[in-house]
């Protein structure tokens, strides 16, 4: 299917791309004597990459490791971390140097670990992270809550933000879309619009770059489709550190060239290979951003485990 296809080209590309740039990468001194870590743990959260295995994942994230060689001149292993609160406590110990988190968890997060810093925005401005439930045109149904006791198709290739979404938005009396709905997994969005189409289910949760495909894909079929419900346009992951752990020069290194690298046409394109079109500075507005996604998603008991 069109997930599984992906992952393969993905793979490919990047051992492709990655075996041209990749070289290793010496120690540097400062003008003071004091030396620059040739390589840093960079964790990423699991969430990022749902029932990925991490061995695959390790093979998918060579490109950014290549970016990071070539940006900055600093070298960087990849690992990732089970979820959020831990990737926290490990960069509070310094067990890794950088951290990958979507921005909703940063906010749970930087609430109980004010030293949590964000250092930039992992971006992907071809596939923002909005979220959408969809209907047939002829569906009577007029809220999310009409939806109780139907049959709704929620794609595998779906992100975080949009289990998020379906989790707190799309509730009845409180409760998550699978407490109320039978929620069924399938393969990709392509299968769930289809399935919609064909009356075999309800309703399906999308994300908005997906259904802008099936539109132009299979007009016809999505003129039979209608919005129900959207959500908000989900900040991007966040790159984050803790000050005192990761020296300034480094930091700095880091910042400069990864910001850049959307200018050098090698690293752009091997970014894509990892769904990233560039890297972009923390406005100063986040901490606002942040303060209204505790007050919209707040942590939940579950979630806090």
């Amino acid at each position: 299917m069109r997930r599984t296809s992906q992952i393969a080209s993905i793979i490919t590309l990047a051992l492709i791309f990655v075996s041209t740039v990749t070289r290793p990468i010496p120690a540097e001194t400062t003008n003071a004597g004091e030396t620059t870590p040739a390589s840093m743990r960079i964790g990423l959260t699991g969430s990022l990459f749902r029932d990925l295995p991490d061995a695959l994942l390790q093979v998918v994230m060579r490109p950014f490791r290549a970016v990071m060689e070539e940006q900055t001149g600093l070298s960087g292993t990849l690992v990732s971390v089970k979820d959020a609160s831990l990737l926290a406590q490990q960069l509070q110990n310094n067990q890794v140097q950088l951290g990958v988190f979507h921005s909703h968890e940063f906010a749970w997060l930087k609430a109980k670990n004010p030293n949590l810093t964000p250092l930039m925005f992992a971006v992907n401005s071809k596939q923002p992270l909005e979220s959408m439930v969809v209907i047939r045109q002829d569906c009577t149904i007029t809220d999310v809550p009409g939806l109780s006791g139907k049959t709704v198709l929620l794609p595998k290739s779906v992100r975080e933000t949009t289990h998020l979404f379906a989790n707190r938005r799309c509730t009845l009396v409180g409760k998550p879309l699978r407490k109320y709905c039978e929620v069924k997994v399938v393969n990709d969005s392509d299968d769930a619009l289809d399935q919609l189409v064909d009356r075999q289910a309800d309703a399906a949760v999308v994300e908005k770059h997906q259904w802008e495909a099936f539109k132009e894909d299979k007009p016809g079929r999505s003129n039979q489709l209608k919005i129900v419900l959207s959500s908000e346009v989900f900040p991007p992951a966040v790159i984050a550190y803790i000050p005192g752990n990761l020296q300034k020069d480094a930091v700095e290194r880091f910042r400069q060239g990864m910001l850049q690298a959307k200018n050098n046409r090698r690293a752009a394109d091997l970014l894509q290979l990892v769904r990233i079109t560039s890297f972009e500075p923390v406005p100063e507005a986040y901490e606002m951003t942040l303060a209204n996604l505790l007050k919209d998603y707040p942590l939940s008991i579950e979630e806090s485990k």
